[in-house]
């Protein structure tokens, strides 16, 4: 009986040992899972946190952006209004050219000089006379 009863114990006290050592490497398994979990949560923290100042970064440079463009888009039409008026003085210096050169041609035709020549004393003359 006893030699029965002995076995039992000891495949009971197998099976404790075996339940024990079993439990201790869930533990350890849990351990470990536990402090990687914690690693992880620090990350997520930390990486939320750099999301968010990212974000703050492209908000800012969006905004810097628009400003530049805005300010660009000024620019643009600053250069086409000088362009106009330049347009414009051109003709008019165009316009007054040739009116210039009427007068000499009509004054040149009926005095037989030009306007340099009026200016030098005229044909033979002397321009204090």
């Amino acid at each position: 009986m006893y030699g029965g009863s002995s076995e039992s114990v000891d495949s009971l006290h197998k099976k404790l040992t075996d339940l024990a050592l079993e439990f201790k490497r869930a533990a350890e398994k849990l351990s470990k899972k536990s402090r990687q979990n914690a690693v992880l949560k620090r990350a997520v923290v930390e990486e939320k946190k750099h999301t968010v100042e990212l974000k703050t970064q492209i908000d800012k440079l969006s905004l810097q952006l628009e400003e530049k463009d805005r300010q660009y888009q000024e620019k643009i039409r600053s250069i086409d209004r000088l362009k106009f008026s330049n347009q414009s003085l051109k003709r008019r210096c165009e316009k007054l050219k040739d009116h210039i050169k009427s007068i000499s041609n009509r004054h040149q035709n009926a005095q037989g000089w030009g306007l340099s020549t009026l200016f030098t004393g005229g044909i033979g003359g002397n321009a204090n006379e």
